[in-house]
């Protein structure tokens, strides 16, 4: 995926990729929970770790959020 502007969920966002991950950049975020999809390529099988997800304020960073790592698993 290239880099831009997206939209989704009524919240409009601009990403950058990277080969560490993705940065998502809001101007603003309404209250409550947002859901973020995109999609990923899979070249191998096996278990493999998902890093959590971090958020915070550029301006305000006490304000702050983070989830919880995890494990997928990709079969044949």
């Amino acid at each position: 995926m290239i880099s831009g502007y997206e939209w989704m969920n009524g919240v409009g966002y601009y990403k950058t990729t990277t080969d560490a991950g993705n940065n998502f950049f809001f101007n603003w975020l309404p209250k409550g929970t947002q859901v973020i999809d995109y999609d990923l390529f899979v070249s191998h099988n096996g278990t493999f770790s998902m890093g959590n997800s971090n958020i915070q304020s550029m301006y305000a960073p006490e304000y702050n959020g983070r989830s919880a790592g995890g494990t997928i698993k990709i079969g044949e």
